[in-house]
């Protein structure tokens, strides 16, 4: 495969020798491919700046990847500009940890800030990708079962005042009906 980008001289393999020399260009190579995953982030989210959100749909079809792959590289370099960046964690990470806040694409801005708690978390823990998404999924569902009480609270609030309304009113067939309704009598 030619890759005029990065020119390789892969008959550099059977010159090493030592586990360490292996070691070595495994750990070059890995810097360099998290390098350039962070390049191709940054080039993508100032493509969007640029061109907007949308017109990664284009692009995508263009250089034959799916548009969410390339939406998902933008919000990564998005949510970790450098300087929020952490090394020993690996771009996938970085990702991962982009899925705790959640991303409005009016503004191309990440609302809240947890992605970069989870983020520290997994660099310091040694957690492995898998393990970062479901940690940030386990702490996201509490949350989602909490909105549902809530707006299950507020709908049985409003059937109350409803229900008052009525009685109020004088309208007691209506409640009667109503409470035959909530109870499952016929």
């Amino acid at each position: 495969m030619d890759n005029s980008l990065v020119p390789f001289d892969r008959s550099i393999f059977s010159k090493l020798s030592t586990y360490d020399d292996f070691l070595s260009v495994i750990t070059q190579i890995d810097s360099a491919y998290s390098s350039f995953s962070w390049l191709k982030a940054d080039l993508l989210a100032e493509f969007v700046k640029k061109f907007g959100e949308k017109s990664l749909t284009a692009l995508s079809k263009d250089i034959h990847q799916p548009s969410s792959t390339l939406t998902n590289y933008s919000r990564v370099a998005i949510g970790f500009p450098p300087e929020k960046r952490i090394e020993s964690a690996s771009f996938s990470a970085h990702l991962q940890s982009c899925y705790a806040d959640s991303y409005d694409s009016k503004t191309q801005k990440f609302v809240g800030n947890e992605r970069f708690k989870w983020i520290e978390q997994a660099a310091d823990s040694g957690l492995s990708t898998r393990q970062l998404a479901e940690k940030i999924q386990e702490e996201k569902a509490p949350e989602a079962s909490k909105g549902e009480r809530q707006q299950s609270l507020e709908k049985i609030r409003a059937i109350g005042h409803y229900l008052q309304e009525l009685y109020s009113r004088e309208e007691y067939k209506e409640v009667d009906a109503i409470y035959k309704i909530v109870l499952g009598i016929k």
